[in-house]
């Protein structure tokens, strides 16, 4: 017999990682994106489209030894994106 609660899974890393991403696109202050995608990294370090995010980020409030490091993650993780990377 249940009480009619309903039982909520647990989030999973991904799913919290694909939240704090999400406010980051929808976030305008680079401060906020930064914030927003760090966490997304930590809880998922995988995904290139988090690195490419904050280095967009740490770019543009001139944070380049930060933003370096981001671009490198980012060509580890696609080589495609070596080019443009190399190229700032």
């Amino acid at each position: 017999m249940t009480d009619g609660a309903l039982k909520l899974e647990p989030r999973t890393s991904k799913a919290e990682a694909e939240e704090q991403f999400a406010e980051s696109c929808r976030a305008k202050d680079p401060e906020l994106i930064i914030q927003c995608t760090t966490k997304a990294i930590a809880l998922c370090p995988g995904e290139e489209r988090f690195y490419d995010r904050r280095f967009q980020a740490l770019f543009l409030l001139r944070r380049y030894e930060e933003a370096i490091t981001d671009a490198e993650k980012l060509m580890e993780c696609v080589p495609e994106k070596a080019l443009v990377c190399a190229r700032i």
